[in-house]
């Protein structure tokens, strides 16, 4: 009897490129962390500067309106790099626990060196040793090929689906209370709108269109996961309930939609990743069981009966 997605999950050759993997997003959200970081800074530093003098808070503006350029030149096509690169470990990764051939729309392979050396980054790293332990997917004991598969795809997607939704809210309210302080501020100075224009809004310009930027890309990779859930996987459900399905041509080309998504989505930080990991986790064992329990459950007709 073949290997389970349970067991798969659990050996030596699974962990390997889940550290990988793992190791490449946090690489790329890294550098996205970078332009954050940068960006509050100068944020801060435009109005503390004009306490020195308009000139200065005018430099700081310009600072700002280069690290813009800086960014979009360097590091947003090194994150895209390595992000890409993940999908392709986390596609590997994926295909091999679900019996799925290579689909070369993300390229070839990543080379084995490659998944060598970035899982060796994370060798020691507890948190993912544990979801290594505990495994990446929840349990679909019980359920065959590939009913079991399509369990395990659609886990991840109302998964990725909230934390999206959630950093959106997070952003959108961060954004409309930096504007408002700002604002509210410039009165109660008496700033004229030149001044505040150098003072505040120049200086926040990367802040702002950083937070804009990811903000919409979270809303959208949110929003196309919702219908990825509803055009695909719950009519494949219907049919898994009803005993017409699912095929590994049906799970191929779900798997192909997951891809896309992957590859033109975005990850929400780290810290925000593990603020809401434990309570996504829960969600999605609790919503897999469930499914698990359903199938088990789903009437069956005996061959020759009608």
């Amino acid at each position: 009897m073949a290997p389970t997605i349970d067991q798969m999950q659990l050996d030596a050759q699974s962990g390997q490129p889940l550290r990988a993997f793992t190791y490449l997003y946090r690489r790329s959200k890294k550098l996205r962390g970078y332009r954050t970081w940068v960006g509050i800074g100068l944020a801060v530093l435009g109005p503390l500067s004009s306490l020195i003098s308009l000139t200065a808070a005018g430099v700081i503006g310009a600072a700002a309106a280069l690290w813009v350029l800086i960014s979009r030149i360097v590091l947003i096509p090194a994150e895209k790099r390595r992000h890409r690169l993940a999908v392709r470990v986390h596609e590997q990764f994926d295909i091999r626990l679900f019996g799925l051939p290579w689909n070369n729309l993300v390229g070839p392979k990543p080379s084995h060196e490659d998944v060598v050396d970035a899982a060796n980054r994370l060798a020691d790293d507890d948190p993912i040793a544990k979801q290594h332990r505990d495994g990446w997917y929840p349990s679909t004991a019980g359920v065959p090929h590939p009913a079991n598969v399509l369990i395990a795809q659609w886990s991840s997607v109302p998964y990725g689906r909230h934390m999206s939704w959630a950093y959106f809210q997070f952003l959108a309210g961060a954004v409309a209370i930096g504007f408002a302080t700002a604002v509210v501020i410039g009165v109660a100075a008496g700033s004229s709108l030149t001044e505040w224009l150098i003072i505040w809004a120049m200086p926040t310009l990367p802040a702002l269109l950083d937070a804009a930027e990811v903000g919409d890309a979270h809303r959208r990779l949110a929003q196309k996961k919702e219908k990825v859930e509803d055009e695909l996987i719950r009519p494949l459900w219907d049919k898994a309930l009803g005993g017409t399905g699912p095929t590994d041509g049906d799970c191929r080309r779900l798997q192909d939609e997951l891809l896309h998504v992957r590859l033109n989505g975005v990850q929400v930080p780290e810290w925000f990743y593990w603020r809401r990991h434990d309570r996504s986790e829960l969600n999605m064992a609790q919503a897999a069981a469930e499914r698990v329990d359903s199938y088990k459950r789903r009437p069956t007709t005996s061959v020759g009966q009608p």
